[in-house]
């Protein structure tokens, strides 16, 4: 299966909203492999999406990561709407894969997961 087909397939898997429209590779991070991916809605405005395929020689356990990353971001969340505040575009929201679950295996055994994109977030790539 070739790197198009394999990304084809694993974002078939998750319930994206709308008409994929554009997908870029973020370049940028040492660890897991990123997507950012565009879908125009049906309202005419584009909505974007991260995509990642899970290093899972750093990442041993997926599921477990998995785990722990929907309670902190639900935990997050739930925090934001008790104090009045909105936590969209502001705490990572996973986006469920069809059929239920928060990861989704590839045929090599390559697990992904995807999030609504945080539109004017900062990464920092580099510590001084």
């Amino acid at each position: 299966m070739t790197n198009e087909s394999k990304l084809t397939e694993m974002i078939s898997g998750f319930e994206f909203t709308g008409d994929l429209i554009a997908c870029e590779e973020i370049k940028v991070g040492h660890v897991n492999r990123t997507y950012r991916l565009t879908f125009r809605q049906a309202d005419g405005s584009d909505r974007d999406y991260v995509l990642q395929s899970i290093n899972t020689f750093a990442f041993r356990k997926p599921d477990e990561l998995m785990e722990n990353v929907q309670l902190v971001t639900q935990h997050l969340r739930e925090a934001m709407i008790r104090r009045g505040e909105n936590p969209d575009n502001r705490v990572l929201r996973v986006v469920p894969v069809k059929g239920g679950g928060v990861m989704r295996l590839d045929g090599d055994g390559g697990c992904w997961r995807a999030y609504d994109f945080i539109t004017h977030a900062v990464t920092v790539n580099h510590v001084d």
